[in-house]
């Protein structure tokens, strides 16, 4: 277990080390095509152009003149040509004459190394063009079918398939876009609605906030006006009190003038005093007066009121009716809005069948995936049954010559026929399936209208009671403005403190009409309230049927998803099916073929048995054939087993082969990022030595032209010194020849110690100045071992460098070879090198024998030689 774990994780670490080689491999492969394709629009010189140069006719001998010796030296040094590379010296003429043969010879010899240098760049190109077709040929290897560039059928067939591929993507995309746009549009559409829907439910819900407030105002005002009533009520029986003692008052005093009067009759009889009387009818006519003037007072008044109480009974009357008439409407419009909501059930009660009927289509839907998953699996074991009875038929071809093969064809035939009914039902059921699919679309789509409809009419329902509704805070405006009046009227009459009764019966009236008016009120209030609560029962059934319809569009969306999969999926069905058609066709075909061919071979089976019957030796000599091949089977099939054993092995052996190369190639992927990063190292090292080295070289220079300068100063010091102390020596000399040859003349000895101590202290500046320069020349040679070594270690660096090189190009190459099948093929042994010996050598001869023209043909072996600059200046130093 712990050894298939090892494996099974040495595998994934391969197949990954594996890939980032792979992309590394294909991106150079790629950059390497990019880089070559100058090299691909390069023309090589055409057939015609390259005539093979023949032996020219021997000339007649002529004398050589100095002028042919000069013109053969002159050929015999190579010239520049136009592009930069020189012609290598042809040979070395000597000055005694040639014969004509060589002469011929060499003409030859001149035109073949005129044509060579073409030949090598046109090979050079080839060459280039060969490797960049191996590198095309390996690109398309590993991103597409194709193995080589003579199967352009397959190429074009390869393209051909992507073209249809991305055809059908682009058909597909076509339709998901109108899909998504009619989609879209369709949100957009239902986004407009719900937010119509919204501003419509925020404004109802502010009315009926209105109404509310309305409501409860109207209730204040009720209340206060039913106050205000039982004010006036007993304001109204004090009045009827005062009016009652009034007239008992009256009734009083007219008893008293009666009794006043029969004491009258009786003190005229009697003899009663004036003044009394006097006063007694005074107060009579006071009494009079005073009745006569309310009764004057109380007249218009009493008309007034009448008027007035019977104008506002009729208006009373009038709007008694109005109301009345309202409330029949409301009445009806309580009926219609019960009527709303049994619709509303009705519409509820539908739309959880349709759900349902939803959920039940989705059964079916997912039983007839189910049916269409079965169906593809027996499209598949039909295909299978195809390939095997494809199998069966090369084998029975391979078997017709010994066996008789009309019973198998005829089973071949009878299944043939069995898989064209199961393929024909298979297809009925598809347009079964497609045919039920569309009924269900169409009755989800009338279902859906229904749907709409029935929210358009509960709109309209709702926007009716919403009026409805605001006629009727209008007709309680306008009643609660018609109790203020009656209330102000009934003020008015409480002022006049009347005593008819007429008054009272209108007062008694106009309270009965405000109290059957306050019931209406209520009931009003009361079917407010009851309209307000269905319409608040109305919204929540809307909001039901709107998350219902939301979802009706969803479970549509769903459906049109699963149809435009089924319809892919019959697509790519009808697509096997004329497969399947096609290698029916095929195999009948082949049938056809078999007949033919089992129709030969009765024929040969008839000769043979012609002439089984002529001669029974053929018969034993058939017999003997017939053992020695079952034989040869035999033996044949021990050969198979033991090729099989074999290849087994060859396989188990290319397994381990494999490992080994993963583990080669993990390998060589460690030594190349080793190698990578040696080679980062060694260049920064290089780059920091020659940056080093510049420096240092530059120092060097400065510090010897520093030294240089003090060392020519210091010998111009040298020199001035010598001289003045020879000068000073001749001095000396003719000063003592002088003294030696004149009369001893008393010498100052001032003098004289001013010439030793200049001459001492010059030959003081001469030591010193020869110090300086020894110093100055150990320093220089110092600097120079220092240099020197510097370049030793320089050229130790460029050498590692160039072997960290080759071994990182041998790398590559291996790897490349090991990426590669191993191809065993004979490959010519003639290298490049041999061919290029003859005109390297002459090359070579040129430039050491002509000094004059080293300047000319150094390009020429800098482009052989491939000299950096630094080889260049080594290869020049050595020279000189």
């Amino acid at each position: 277990m712990f050894s298939k774990i090892k494996t099974f994780s040495e595998d994934m670490a391969k197949s990954l080390n594996e890939l980032s080689p792979a992309q590394s491999t294909q991106s150079n492969d790629l950059a390497q095509l990019q880089k070559g394709s100058k090299v691909l629009h390069k023309v090589t010189p055409d057939e015609s152009d390259l005539v093979q140069p023949q032996d020219e006719p021997e000339p007649t001998p002529e004398p050589i003149t100095k002028t042919e010796t000069t013109e053969s030296d002159k050929t015999a040094t190579p010239e520049p040509k136009q592009d930069g590379s020189v012609e290598p010296p042809k040979a070395n003429t000597p000055e005694s004459p040639l014969p004509a043969a060589i002469q011929a010879k060499l003409r030859k010899f001149a035109k073949y190394e005129e044509k060579y240098p073409i030949l090598l760049n046109a090979y050079k190109t080839e060459k280039e063009k060969s490797r960049l077709i191996e590198i095309f040929e390996k690109v398309l290897k590993e991103n597409t079918p194709v193995s080589s560039i003579s199967d352009a059928s397959a190429l074009v067939e390869y393209l051909n398939g992507l073209n249809e591929k991305t055809k059908l993507l682009n058909q597909e995309i076509r339709k998901l876009t109108k899909e998504n746009s009619v989609l879209t549009f369709k949100v957009a559409k239902f986004e407009e609605s719900n937010a119509e829907i919204v501003k419509k439910e925020k404004e109802t819900t502010a009315k009926i906030d209105n109404l509310s407030k309305q409501v409860t105002l109207l209730k204040e005002t009720n209340d206060k006006q039913d106050q205000s009533i039982q004010t006036l009520q007993k304001d109204n029986e004090k009045l009827n009190e005062e009016v009652k003692t009034k007239s008992s008052e009256v009734e009083n005093l007219s008893a008293v003038i009666k009794e006043k009067q029969g004491t009258l009759e009786e003190s005229s009889k009697e003899t009663v005093s004036d003044e009394e009387v006097h006063e007694l009818k005074n107060k009579i006519q006071a009494l009079e007066e005073e009745i006569e003037e309310l009764k004057k007072q109380t007249r218009p008044e009493e008309e007034e009121t009448k008027t007035k109480s019977d104008e506002e009974v009729g208006d009373l009357k009038t709007k008694i009716q109005v109301q009345e008439e309202e409330i029949e409407q409301l009445k009806k419009q309580f009926k219609e809005i019960s009527q709303l909501q049994t619709q509303v059930d009705q519409l509820t009660n539908e739309n959880t069948e349709l759900v349902e009927k939803l959920r039940s289509i989705k059964d079916s839907m997912q039983d007839k995936n189910d049916e269409i998953n079965d169906l593809r699996d027996s499209l598949k074991d039909l295909g299978n049954d195809f390939v095997a009875s494809k199998d069966e038929i090369k084998s029975l071809k391979s078997k017709l010559e010994t066996e008789d093969l009309t019973p198998t064809i005829k089973s071949l035939e009878e299944q043939l026929k069995n898989k064209s009914s199961e393929l024909e039902q298979v297809s009925s059921k598809l347009s079964q399936l497609e045919a039920e699919i569309q009924e269900k679309e169409i009755m989800h789509r009338k279902s859906e209208r229904d749907l709409k409809k029935e929210i358009a009419s509960a709109k309209k329902q709702l926007d009716e009671s919403e009026t409805k509704l605001s006629q009727s805070k209008q007709e309680i405006q306008v009643l609660t403005t018609e109790k203020q009046a009656l209330e102000k009227r009934i003020e008015e009459l409480a002022k006049f403190k009347s005593n008819d009764t007429s008054l009272k019966l209108e007062i008694s009236s106009l309270q009965t009409s405000i109290s059957h008016k306050d019931k209406e009120l209520r009931d009003h209030e009361h079917k407010v309230e009851s309209l307000i609560k269905e319409n608040m029962e109305l919204k929540d059934s809307m909001s039901k049927l709107q998350i219902s319809s939301s979802e009706f569009q969803t479970n549509n969306m769903e459906l049109l998803k699963e149809k435009s999969e089924l319809l892919t999926k019959q697509e790519v069905l009808i697509d096997q099916s004329k497969s399947l058609n096609s290698e029916l066709n095929k195999l009948q075909r082949e049938k056809q073929q078999i007949s033919t061919e089992l129709d030969k071979t009765k024929t040969k089976y008839d000769h043979l048995v012609r002439d089984k019957t002529d001669s029974s030796n053929t018969i034993l000599s058939y017999k003997k054939q017939h053992e020695e091949l079952v034989m040869k089977t035999k033996e044949y099939v021990l050969r198979i087993e033991a090729l099989e054993d074999e290849v087994s092995e060859a396989r188990s052996l290319l397994q381990e082969r494999n490992r080994e190369t993963s583990s080669i190639r993990r390998l060589l992927v460690d030594a190349e990022e080793s190698l990578r990063a040696k080679e980062m190292e060694s260049r920064n090292e290089m780059n920091r030595l020659n940056d080093e080295r510049s420096e240092l070289e530059r120092l060097h220079n400065i510090s010897i032209n520093r030294k240089q300068r003090e060392i020519d100063e210091l010998n111009s010091l040298i020199k001035d010194y010598e001289s003045r102390v020879k000068s000073y020596e001749h001095r000396i000399e003719d000063i003592k020849r002088t003294s030696s040859e004149n009369t001893p003349n008393p010498v100052d000895p001032g003098m004289s110690q001013e010439l030793s101590q200049t001459v001492d202290a010059l030959r003081n500046a001469l030591q010193t100045s020869t110090k300086k320069v020894k110093e100055l020349e150990n320093m220089n040679n110092i600097l120079k071992k220092l240099n020197d070594e510097n370049n030793m270690k320089f050229e130790r660096l460029s050498k590692n460098y160039k072997l960290l090189t080759q071994q990182y190009r041998s790398m590559k190459e291996f790897n490349k070879r090991s990426s590669e099948p191993e191809i065993v093929a004979v490959k010519p042994t003639e290298s490049k090198d041999d061919t290029n010996v003859a005109y390297l050598k002459n090359v070579l001869l040129g430039f050491f024998e002509h000094k004059e023209q080293r300047e000319q043909l150094l390009p020429v072996v800098k482009t052989l030689f491939n000299f950096t600059p630094e080889d260049e200046q080594k290869f020049l130093f050595a020279l000189k």
